[in-house]
């Protein structure tokens, strides 16, 4: 990966800052962020079903992702 996390956030910083009406880059900003969650969304689920697939138990899963109870860590791994 050649791009830094802060230059990515930066690249949509500046993407939303571009936009001149105060009013439509507020709305844009609320377009990004549904984008932004939808999509961290899925590289929760990712991580999760690459860690159960490398042959952890569903707590073991939990554990490394922060903390979260087996079944929690389950449902992140079906998208919930």
């Amino acid at each position: 990966m050649t791009e830094t996390k802060e230059s990515a956030v930066a690249a949509v910083v500046g993407l939303l800052d571009a936009v001149e009406d105060p009013a439509q880059r507020f709305e844009e900003l609320g377009e990004v962020e549904v984008m932004l969650e939808v999509a961290l969304k899925d590289v929760r689920r990712r991580i999760s079903l690459e860690l159960k697939a490398s042959g952890i138990t569903w707590r073991e899963v939990g554990e490394t992702m922060g903390g979260v109870s087996p079944q929690r860590a389950h449902q992140i791994s079906e998208g919930k």
